[in-house]
């Protein structure tokens, strides 16, 4: 009994271990939904790992939140360019500019969201070089 428990712990761990390499894997190569089901699949195995394992979780977890939150405010920034487009069409000029001022507030966010972005994505990459090289 004892030892299927062990081997069992062993077996999730393995593959806790193996989603992290996955997930980290597809937020390099910028697969958000395939790096948050992996995270997902992660979490469900409920294995207790070295504070190692978790700090990489985390960095992948921002990786991938700030990913989708750039994702998010390049549609929203895209529909408000539409929509003010479409109100110049019907000249309605201070809805238009009203909107228009909305939308560079959100390619400001946008802006600042891809820096952070960048700067995450720098940090998970450098960890996973130093990783390889020891």
């Amino acid at each position: 009994e004892t030892e299927k428990c062990i081997a069992d712990t062993k077996g999730r761990i393995m593959l806790s271990k193996e989603k992290l390499v996955k997930a980290t894997t597809a937020v390099l190569q910028g697969e958000i939904a395939a790096c948050e089901d992996l995270q997902a699949q992660m979490v469900a195995l409920g294995v207790v790992m070295p504070g190692v394992f978790w700090e990489r979780s985390k960095q992948v977890e921002a990786v991938a939140s700030m990913s989708r939150r750039r994702c998010d405010l390049e549609s929203l920034a895209l529909k408000e360019h539409a929509a003010t487009l479409d109100l110049i069409e019907e000249q309605t000029f201070d809805a238009a500019r009203d909107l228009a001022a909305k939308n560079l507030d959100t390619k400001r966010l946008l802006e600042s969201a891809t820096v952070e972005s960048r700067r995450l994505l720098a940090e998970l990459e450098h960890a996973q070089e130093l990783e390889f090289a020891i």
